[in-house]
């Protein structure tokens, strides 16, 4: 299961940065990641920081591909992906 979560999230990420215009090397430099490493696991503090670094993406569509990719507010992106927004 956790290796889907990680295969679909990267695919998602992916998308972006086509979207975007922004090529891997250059968004593994701003996250923090060293180079390849995106090809690796996903994990909650790699998570975190996308969503600092890109507030415009949809954390729903990120994490659970719900939605669409671009958040409508940035304050619905930078909740934690652990909580749940409050109805």
């Amino acid at each position: 299961m956790k290796q889907l979560f990680n295969e679909t999230a990267k695919q998602r990420v992916k998308q972006f940065l086509q979207a975007e215009g922004i090529k891997q090397s250059f968004f593994e430099r701003k996250v923090g990641l060293k180079f390849g490493d995106f090809s690796g696991s996903l994990n909650s503090e790699t998570l975190r920081r996308i969503l600092e670094l890109y507030p415009q993406i949809n954390v729903r569509w990120l994490v659970f591909g719900e939605g669409d990719m671009y958040a409508q507010d940035t304050t619905a992106s930078t909740l934690s992906i652990t909580e749940e927004p409050i109805a």
